[in-house]
């Protein structure tokens, strides 16, 4: 075991010398190492068509899901790929706060002839509540995402003449569009965000799960490092230290009246789309049936205590070289100390190692 963790200790030291490790904070539509492990795996393979490759992508997936929380805000990588010019929809579904809902209401309306009013009946798992809605969409060469304050479900039209008039932005060719290269947005900060969502796609992965509906490879979903990538600052979920926030994630057709097999967390192996009524039936007006997605298990992740500098593991107030042997010294030890846990996920383990790297890194 000692020269186990010796070797760690020679390794971690040679990686930061080497600055080769991506900064924190880079939002662009690749997973680095500040995320840490995964916190939710697709289980079932896509039935919303599996990319191949070779022109923009022609199919829609959900690899996989990392969180991280880097100062006063979280990072969310969702890995796979969005449909180009399809309008279908990656959505996250996030619990952040007290209240919100447990089965959503057809209100508020947003988005394009508020077509929200559809997911309506969409039921969580027992304890998730759903206070925002963030979603994007890739259509006519843009990423475009948007950001709604569900309200409770309160009586509160938001639609613009241009989408969600709470927050909307997106990116382009002029920026980097989807494909192969990367591109990044500044959401427009409205009435549910007071500071910008950075957000990128990079839609070029042509692996991960393929299509049908058996059970997924997990190492072939993990191996996919690219996808949706969002920042959002914790004061806009309105999250307080010691606050555990939740997501969903799924994948529907533009109007959200027709859902894929695709969520994280996943589904069981076997699962055909869902479409709206849990049937694989396309409903016009979904919010007449009732979508139960309480199988599906959201990914959390735990904001920490203000008074913790992650990766500040020697405690004297700063993160330097003098912290590489005291945080050896709490894995080696097998003990939990919130300093260490630096991709936030309430352990100490090997997937803090590039959490750590990368922070010490950006110092």
């Amino acid at each position: 075991m000692k020269i186990r963790f010796a070797a760690l200790a020679t390794a971690m030291t040679l990686i930061i010398a080497s600055a080769s490790v991506q900064a924190d904070g880079t939002v662009d539509g690749t997973i680095g190492p500040a995320y840490g492990a995964a916190v939710s795996v697709q289980t079932v393979n896509t039935q919303f068509g599996d990319e191949d490759g070779i022109d923009d992508a022609n199919g829609g997936e959900l690899d996989a899901a990392y969180m991280t929380i880097i100062g006063d805000r979280l990072f969310i990588g969702i890995t796979g790929n969005v449909e180009t010019d399809s309008f279908n929809k990656l959505s996250l579904f996030i619990d952040s706060r007290s209240g919100g809902e447990n089965t959503l209401s057809a209100l508020p309306q947003y988005d394009f002839a508020n077509v929200s009013t559809n997911l309506g009946l969409v039921s969580f798992a027992t304890g998730f509540e759903a206070d925002f809605h963030l979603f994007g969409r890739a259509g006519f060469g843009n990423f475009e995402v948007d950001f709604i304050d569900r309200q409770g479900g309160a009586s509160v039209n938001v639609l613009s003449s241009t989408g969600s008039a709470l927050l909307t932005g997106d990116f382009g060719t002029a920026m980097g569009t989807i494909g192969s290269s990367t591109g990044n947005g500044d959401g427009v900060t409205g009435p549910a965000s007071i500071q910008p969502i950075d957000f990128a796609l990079d839609n070029s992965n042509s692996a991960g799960v393929v299509g049908g509906s058996s059970a997924a490879v997990a190492a072939d979903a993990l191996a996919v490092t690219t996808g949706a990538e969002f920042s959002i600052a914790l004061s806009d979920l309105g999250a307080e230290p010691g606050d555990t926030i939740s997501i969903v994630a799924s994948y529907s057709n533009g109007d959200y009246n027709f859902f894929s097999n695709q969520f994280l967390g996943g589904l069981p192996a076997g699962t055909e789309n869902l479409g709206a009524d849990g049937a694989g039936n396309f409903e016009a007006d979904a919010s007449a049936t009732a979508l139960d997605l309480s199988s599906v298990t959201p990914f959390t992740i735990t904001v920490p205590n203000s008074s913790v500098i992650k990766g500040d593991v020697d405690m004297d107030g700063d993160v330097d070289f003098d912290d590489i042997p005291a945080f050896i010294a709490v894995l080696q030890a097998g003990t939990f100390l919130a300093e260490a846990d630096c991709d936030c996920n309430t352990a100490v383990d090997f997937a803090d190692i590039p959490a750590f790297i990368a922070i010490l890194q950006n110092q």
